[in-house]
């Protein structure tokens, strides 16, 4: 048996792929896979944080509310619009048939912010740079009867649900320290309820606080104005497909077909006179 020594063809164990190549490829695959796991706990927190009871939510409600209330307790003439406010939120809650096991709580912020929004265990925010821009008291009934039809349609724990997934995830590729872990997240979650309701959202709270606002007056003035006053406030917004808001030009577009409908004479009602006066006085 004659014995062979074949030569060996050059390259037989060399990739003829660029290492590099190969590299993308896995860090590509690694990272689709990790953004279809985020969408699926994304979806799932949407989806199942509604079916958390209210009573949970309102125990964890004081991790958000630390982030926007003062410590320090209003003057007497801020504690009148608060008790106020309160006061027309319990009003605006039975014409939308607010369950009765939820509550709400209106928190007066005197500040200067320009704005208003709900967040988890039924509490509303509003702002003193608000309350002094809104010409009318129905204005002021559309702004909070928004923030109400986000809370009864459970708005800012689905939004919380999707930020504590968002919140979680940052903190373990920032490999965030346990002490004071879960206050961070709870804080940067907190952050987001205020700011993700979607489009869809956003119409339903607008549809539902003009039907309040129909309910308590007869009509819907007022509701334009309010979003009048966003309009000026944003200036040049974005494209919608930018936004998680519905354009501010269809919103007022809405209130008008929804006032077209109404018979009724549409005057609006000034804000108290002592609510002025502590606007205008300080």
């Amino acid at each position: 048996m004659d014995y062979e020594n074949p030569k060996i063809p050059e390259g037989i164990n060399v990739s003829t792929t660029h290492p590099l190549k190969d590299f993308a490829l896995l860090v590509t695959g690694v990272a689709t896979l990790f953004l279809m796991v985020m969408l699926c706990l994304y979806l799932a927190a949407d989806y199942l944080s509604p079916y958390i009871p209210f009573s949970a939510e309102k125990k964890v409600a004081g991790l958000v509310l630390e982030q926007y209330t003062d410590t320090e307790a209003l003057s007497q003439r801020d504690q009148v619009i608060e008790d106020y406010l309160n006061e027309k939120v319990q009003l605006i809650a039975k014409t939308q048939n607010f369950p009765e096991h939820m509550d709400l709580t209106v928190h007066y912020l005197p500040n200067s912010t320009v704005n208003a929004f709900a967040t988890i265990g039924g509490h509303l925010m509003i702002h003193r740079g608000l309350l002094e821009k809104v010409p009318n008291e129905n204005a002021l009934i559309m702004v909070l009867a928004h923030e109400v039809a986000h809370i009864k349609h459970r708005d800012p724990i689905r939004a919380l649900g999707r930020g504590i997934m968002l919140a979680t995830t940052m903190a373990f590729f920032t490999n965030a320290s346990s002490s004071g872990s879960v206050h961070s997240i709870f804080s940067q979650a907190g952050l987001l309820t205020s700011l993700s309701f979607g489009r869809e959202q956003e119409r339903d709270a607008d549809r539902e606080a003009l039907d309040s606002l129909q309910a308590l007056y007869g009509h819907t003035a007022g509701a334009e104005d309010l979003f009048t006053i966003f309009m000026k406030e944003l200036g040049n917004e974005p494209p919608e497909w930018l936004s998680s808001h519905p354009l501010t030009k269809d919103r007022i577009e809405a209130a008008r077909e929804y006032a077209e409908q109404q018979s009724e004479p549409m005057a609006t009602k000034p804000l108290p006179e002592e609510i002025s006066d502590i606007l205008k006085n300080g």
